[in-house]
């Protein structure tokens, strides 16, 4: 009996414990909202950790149980949180663009000639939902009055493996270009945006309609701390953040996951690039592409140089030609010319933080305007609980689109 009272105290306490453990993280100075950040914090830690034991026992796939995780932890959160009385300024339906799922966010605004925004939601490609985004992109499109595409493309796994989420992406934005009148929005007034991963999906879309004749092109594209390339996946920000609430050796996790869901070349993406070949690493291309240059020159005060070792053959033979295609990672595109005038907007604490600098600096260097806003006390995920960042975007959008 005493055993068994003993245990029974035992394994909650350890429990408690544990999830105070996870819970507690340093943050910036200033956070806005810490406890909300420790939260969204707790769920990702204990999908990482549940994902990375199930992969080990072999009893389900990383993505497959970091997916199921991370839902049910934020449905649980959902439910914590106050309604939104937004029914008499918006009309959500669920519909599909060409067999792709979207939710339309219609605020009840008279007018044919509306402003319209296609927006892809992060999560690394393998895990949340247009469900996860309803109360940021509903806000949104109640304070500004821009009717919203909300994309619910199909997560990297392996049944669906790269592009499968882009392609997804690329034909809900080609099919709301051409269609846009049907729902009163004006055809020039059309920006395409996403954020994390999502904002990788919205550069790329952006980066392949330049090639598609004769459709409307969006007005303006919306970066929000974009992920945009997995070629050095140790940048000054990967480093000086490396143990945040995504630590950098969970982003190379995630990173290997959308360039190949078996993730059987996982070991290889590390801080020495070794899924990046020692003659790309060299190459005087890529050298301008993702270089320390373009940063500011306090980002690279105490930091390790980019590596020169040479990579795992096994792993360039297998994925480098997905590490270097511009549809994975943005910021390798050999031409920016003709891309749409862009807001971006980089957090400080950031893993990606260098990402969109040095996208930035190269859409500015090829006559690109952009609006480069820099949260110092952000970090990633700002869009669900810092005011700063959705005012930013609010105010770009009522100027611009």
């Amino acid at each position: 009996m005493g055993y068994v009272l003993n245990t029974i105290i035992l394994v909650p306490s350890v429990l408690v414990v544990l999830l105070a453990y996870l819970y507690y993280e340093p943050l910036p100075q200033d956070t806005e909202s810490p406890h909300t950040v420790r939260m969204m914090g707790l769920g990702y830690k204990i999908a990482f950790h549940l994902a990375d034991f199930s992969s080990f026992l072999g009893i389900s796939t990383f993505g497959t149980t970091f997916r199921i995780v991370l839902d049910k932890y934020s449905r649980i959160l959902a439910k914590l949180e106050a309604p939104i009385d937004d029914e008499d300024k918006l009309e959500v339906t669920d519909t599909e663009f060409n067999d792709v799922k979207v939710r339309l966010y219609d605020p009840r605004t008279t007018g044919q000639n509306r402003p319209g925004l296609i927006f892809m939601h992060g999560g690394g490609w393998l895990s949340m939902t247009v469900d996860d985004y309803d109360r940021p992109i509903r806000m949104l499109s109640a304070k500004t009055g821009i009717f919203i595409v909300s994309v619910s493309y199909r997560l990297t796994s392996t049944e669906n493996p790269f592009p499968t989420s882009l392609d997804d992406c690329k034909v809900a934005s080609t099919y709301f270009l051409q269609n846009s009148q049907k729902y009163r929005v004006d055809p020039k007034r059309i920006a395409i945006g996403g954020d994390s991963a999502g904002g990788n999906l919205a550069a790329a879309v952006n980066l392949q309609l330049l090639e598609v004749l004769g459709l409307n092109k969006p007005k303006l594209q919306v970066l929000i701390y974009p992920a945009l390339q997995a070629f050095d996946l140790n940048t000054p920000s990967y480093q000086l953040n490396a143990k945040g609430t995504i630590t950098s050796k969970n982003a190379m996790k995630i990173w290997s996951h959308y360039a190949d869901p078996s993730m059987k070349y996982l070991k290889h993406f590390n801080a020495k690039n070794h899924h990046v070949s020692l003659a790309s690493k060299t190459s005087h291309k890529y050298a301008q592409y993702v270089s320390r240059s373009l940063l500011p020159d306090r980002h690279n005060k105490n930091t390790k140089p980019f590596s020169t070792e040479p990579g795992d053959q096994l792993t360039v033979n297998a994925i480098e030609s997905t590490i270097l295609d511009p549809s994975f990672s943005p910021l390798l595109a050999d031409n920016l010319k003709g891309l749409p005038n862009t807001f971006m907007l980089t957090c400080e604490h950031d893993l990606l933080r260098d990402d969109g600098f040095m996208y930035a600096v190269r859409l500015k260097k090829a006559g690109i305007p952009v609006e480069h806003v820099h949260m110092m006390n952000g970090i990633h995920g700002s869009l669900f609980f810092d005011p700063k960042a959705e005012e930013e975007l609010i105010k770009y959008l009522r100027k611009y689109l």
